[in-house]
């Protein structure tokens, strides 16, 4: 949930505002089955970030800005993140699914800039009825 456009609480809950900058690998455990009407995803990943302050803002700087580093979120080099998702879908009837969605994300940034926080989580509880 760390990247893409925000549905809930805004672009303070996005890891960057681009994937750009930085590199990842995840993997995970699909359709996992406990009981018979109990379907899991599991996902992990881990992240790092790419950019270098120097640069970026010398770059930005170039091009009219005071202090993009600031302003936009960037993962420096010395920024990584781990991510874990837990997928559940529960079949209550035939046509009645209930959807638990939690997820958590561990940032370590090293520099200051704009609004990152260390660690997020998102929680999510959905009904779907197929008619």
């Amino acid at each position: 949930f760390g990247w893409g456009q925000p549905h809930f609480g805004g672009r303070e809950y996005n890891v960057a505002d681009s994937p750009a900058g930085i590199w990842s690998i995840g993997t995970g455990l699909e359709d996992i089955r406990f009981l018979d009407n109990l379907t899991t995803h599991l996902r992990f990943a881990y992240f790092q970030g790419t950019s270098d302050v120097e640069d970026y803002n010398k770059a930005a700087k170039a091009g009219g800005y005071k202090d993009a580093f600031r302003d936009y979120r960037v993962l420096d080099s010395s920024d990584w993140g781990v991510e874990i998702n837990l997928d559940n879908k529960i079949n209550i009837y035939e046509n009645l699914d209930m959807y638990v969605q939690l997820a958590y994300i561990h940032m370590d940034v090293e520099h200051s800039a704009s609004d990152f926080e260390d660690n997020a989580w998102k929680s999510y509880v959905g009904f779907t009825y197929n008619f």
